[in-house]
């Protein structure tokens, strides 16, 4: 088996290639299939709504909703579905803009992503027939990291306070989110926030919202924050499983929704469980990964959820976390250097 050195840059590999279909110059004229598969054209388009401009979601993965004018118009976030594979999936978003936060909180409560075309199938019918009330929002990034804007504040804070409002000039719904509940979780490292989603329309949604605060940017937690992660991953898979398991929508996002967004994906998806080999009905363009590394479960992760939204885990300590925490909650073997 490859050390994780060779790991990291055999999937680097994979992941440059995806970065080249997906530039302007390989579908602007006579595009392949694969440079439709990894088109970024509508991020593209909405550079202004974009937190960094190298950092763009796949047109064919995206998250879009429906602004409620009854014209069909749709806004674009910074936001992808991703499949594992293995029958489940969540959306990964970059930290929601200031001009983007009206459609975020729009998507939640409408469950856009849902609907999408790549997981409506996974959705099995009794879940999707009672449509849940919740669905969970987890942030990895704090709002400022060295001096840097890494994300904007979008709950209310206090308890019991005023809603926040959220609206905007392309939508007649005005959207409110309402304080309820605001305490830590010191074993997680997090602070847990419920609030209530509602509409002009009349819609609620219970939003409950973890902000994980001991995970540096490009970096991996440390110390007690590892065990922290832990017991995050497995509160947000029992809260899930709680509250419509795979119909109740779970949003994760850090600043740029790639590194460490990429990474709570991975353990996400490699929790224990009758182990199941991926099989995705939309195999990659690139073909299957390399036979070194078909009967790696976490290489084999981190490449699939790759298809769905580009740069998913940053570097190789980042992926070397992916090995050992897997391991520390009995996952899968640590990878030997």
């Amino acid at each position: 088996m490859p050390s994780l050195n060779e790991t990291y840059y055999i999937l680097q590999d994979r992941e440059d290639e995806r970065r080249e279909f997906s530039s302007t110059r390989s579908h602007s004229h006579y595009p392949r299939p694969e440079s439709l598969w990894y088109s970024v054209s509508n991020s593209t388009r909405n550079a202004n709504r974009n937190r960094y401009s190298n950092v763009l979601a796949y047109d064919r993965t995206a998250v879009t909703v429906d602004l409620g004018g009854g014209d069909g118009k749709r806004a674009y976030l910074n936001a992808n579905v991703v499949c594992d594979g293995r029958g489940d999936w969540w959306v990964a978003s970059q930290a929601p803009l200031p001009n983007t936060l009206h459609a975020f909180f729009l998507a939640i409560l409408t469950r856009s992503a849902s609907q999408h075309p790549l997981v409506a199938p996974l959705i099995p019918p009794s879940a999707s027939s009672s449509i849940p009330c919740t669905a969970i929002l987890v942030q990895l990034t704090g709002f400022e990291e060295n001096g840097l804007s890494k994300a904007d504040p979008y709950l209310p804070y206090s308890i019991p306070g005023e809603p926040r409002t959220y609206s905007s000039s392309d939508s007649p719904l005005t959207l409110d989110l309402h304080p309820l509940i605001r305490e830590p979780m010191k074993d997680h490292s997090s602070i847990r926030t419920e609030v209530d989603l509602s509409s002009s329309a009349g819609d609620v949604m219970r939003v409950i919202h973890y902000h994980f605060e001991g995970w540096p940017d490009f970096g991996v937690p440390k110390g007690d924050d590892v065990k922290a992660l832990e017991r995050l991953v497995r509160e947000v898979v029992g809260v899930r499983a709680a509250n419509g398991g795979l119909a109740c929508e779970v949003w994760v996002h850090c600043s740029a929704g790639v590194g460490r967004t990429g990474t709570f994906l991975s353990l996400l998806s490699l929790l224990p469980r009758p182990f199941k080999p991926i099989s995705d009905p939309h195999p990659s363009p690139l073909g299957p990964i390399p036979d070194e590394l078909a009967k790696d479960p976490v290489a084999q992760t981190i490449d699939q959820i790759r298809e769905y939204r580009g740069m998913m885990v940053q570097g190789p300590e980042q992926m070397r976390f992916i090995y050992e925490v897997s391991a520390d909650m009995c996952i899968s073997p640590l990878r030997q250097t």
